[in-house]
Protein backbone atom coordinates (compact mmCIF):
# COMPACT_ATOMS: atom_id res chain seq x y z
CA UNK A 1 0.00 0.00 0.00
CA UNK A 2 1.44 3.25 -1.02
CA UNK A 3 1.83 6.14 1.69
CA UNK A 4 0.44 9.49 0.85
CA UNK A 5 3.15 12.61 1.25
CA UNK A 6 1.84 14.82 4.19
CA UNK A 7 0.57 18.57 2.91
CA UNK A 8 2.97 20.92 4.05
CA UNK A 9 0.60 22.40 6.56
CA UNK A 10 -1.75 20.11 9.02
CA UNK A 11 -5.25 20.28 7.94
CA UNK A 12 -7.81 22.69 9.78
CA UNK A 13 -4.65 24.81 10.19
CA UNK A 14 -5.57 28.25 8.94
CA UNK A 15 -4.37 31.86 9.44
CA UNK A 16 -5.24 35.29 8.50
CA UNK A 17 -3.32 37.86 6.80
CA UNK A 18 -4.31 41.14 9.19
CA UNK A 19 -1.83 43.82 6.90
CA UNK A 20 0.97 44.19 4.83
CA UNK A 21 3.10 46.62 4.94
CA UNK A 22 6.33 47.79 2.57
CA UNK A 23 9.63 48.52 3.85
CA UNK A 24 12.73 50.20 2.06
CA UNK A 25 16.13 50.50 3.48
CA UNK A 26 18.12 52.86 3.00
CA UNK A 27 21.34 51.54 0.82
CA UNK A 28 24.78 52.27 1.49
CA UNK A 29 26.32 53.26 -1.71
CA UNK A 30 30.29 53.24 -2.34
CA UNK A 31 30.15 55.18 -5.57
CA UNK A 32 32.40 51.62 -6.51
CA UNK A 33 28.84 50.27 -8.62
CA UNK A 34 28.96 54.17 -10.24
CA UNK A 35 32.67 53.29 -11.34
CA UNK A 36 31.91 49.89 -12.14
CA UNK A 37 28.94 50.46 -14.48
CA UNK A 38 31.17 53.08 -16.22
CA UNK A 39 33.61 51.13 -16.93
CA UNK A 40 30.97 48.35 -18.36
CA UNK A 41 29.34 51.36 -20.13
CA UNK A 42 32.19 52.20 -21.81
CA UNK A 43 33.85 48.69 -23.01
CA UNK A 44 30.65 48.30 -23.94
CA UNK A 45 29.94 51.48 -26.09
CA UNK A 46 33.28 51.11 -27.67
CA UNK A 47 32.50 47.90 -29.44
CA UNK A 48 30.10 50.69 -31.77
CA UNK A 49 30.89 53.14 -34.69
CA UNK A 50 34.64 54.05 -36.26
CA UNK A 51 36.67 57.09 -35.60
CA UNK A 52 35.24 60.02 -33.76
CA UNK A 53 31.74 58.15 -33.32
CA UNK A 54 33.27 55.16 -31.78
CA UNK A 55 34.87 57.92 -29.29
CA UNK A 56 31.30 59.53 -28.76
CA UNK A 57 29.68 55.38 -28.16
CA UNK A 58 32.53 55.86 -25.73
CA UNK A 59 32.10 58.13 -23.79
CA UNK A 60 28.47 57.94 -23.46
CA UNK A 61 28.62 53.83 -22.62
CA UNK A 62 30.61 55.42 -19.79
CA UNK A 63 27.98 58.16 -18.66
CA UNK A 64 25.01 55.73 -19.06
CA UNK A 65 26.92 52.90 -17.53
CA UNK A 66 27.36 54.75 -14.45
CA UNK A 67 24.05 56.81 -14.40
CA UNK A 68 22.33 53.25 -14.63
CA UNK A 69 24.13 51.87 -11.58
CA UNK A 70 23.95 54.56 -9.64
CA UNK A 71 20.39 54.46 -9.67
CA UNK A 72 20.73 50.49 -9.29
CA UNK A 73 22.55 51.17 -5.97
CA UNK A 74 19.81 53.70 -4.84
CA UNK A 75 21.60 56.90 -3.82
Amino acid sequence: MRKRPQPAVPAGVFGTVESVKEVTTPGDSSGVGAGGGGIAGAVLGNQFGHGTGRSVMTVLGAAGGGACRQEIEGT
